[in-house]
């Protein structure tokens, strides 16, 4: 099965503020002018930067590179930005390739039927950033229950699987949803997940970088 979509560490928006101050002209300064968020970039410059940004990283874990997430966060998704990557098919979600420089990373857009679901799955490399951009995604946490035996981690208790064939060998630990604008991400080290589609009626959008790019994975069904 070629490698599928990216459980995923939510970073909810930070919010900005003027620096604290209790001098009267610094006060009135405040109250004239307004805090710009940070100006957004386009999908066609992120993929110019990213080689860049990613260079030497092999063998890093993909999150603590804080400069990609903060520039991954700034980059508008109008619809017209990717429209020609939106393709479809009667399988659970298609995987469209945006760019790829064969050696520091991988852009894909990912498009999700109505209740289209991934096979539960690992992610090699260094991880994946997961960005939505249209509707809303439910990500299944998964461990490996020998892995977990192992290593004497307590995830906490079993939660009910979706999957309407569950694997013995593997329990489910956590249950989120993402909708646009969520970032997430996931590496092995977090465990392994099946992603689905919530909606019966609508298709789901997301936008997910690999670092560095691979061609498969492994798949629990």
């Amino acid at each position: 099965m070629p490698y599928s979509s990216p459980p995923f560490l939510f970073f909810p928006p930070m919010p900005y503020s003027s620096p604290p101050s209790t001098a009267p002209e610094l006060v009135e300064a405040r109250s004239k002018s307004k805090v710009k968020a940070p100006e957004t970039i386009s999908l066609e410059e992120f993929q110019r930067i990213l080689p860049g940004m990613l260079e030497g990283m092999e063998g890093q874990v993909l999150w603590k590179n804080e400069a990609v997430m903060e520039v991954f966060k700034r980059v508008a998704l109008p619809k017209s930005s990717y429209s020609k990557y939106l393709h479809t098919s009667p399988s659970p979600y298609t995987r469209n390739l945006i760019s790829t420089d064969n050696s520091t990373y991988t852009l894909l857009l990912l498009v999700w039927s109505p209740s289209g679901a991934s096979l539960v799955h690992d992610h090699p490399g260094d991880g994946c950033w997961m960005r939505m951009a249209e509707g809303s995604l439910t990500e299944e946490l998964y461990v490996e229950r020998s892995k977990e035996a192992s290593s004497g981690a307590d995830r906490g208790p079993d939660l009910p699987s979706s999957d309407p064939n569950p694997n013995p060998d593997l329990r489910k630990v956590s249950h989120k949803v993402y909708s646009s604008p969520s970032i997430a991400y996931i590496n092995d080290d977090i465990g392994l997940h099946r992603i689905s589609n919530p909606s019966p009626t609508s298709y789901a959008v997301s936008l997910h970088l690999y670092s560095p790019p691979f061609s498969e994975c492994r798949v629990w069904g």
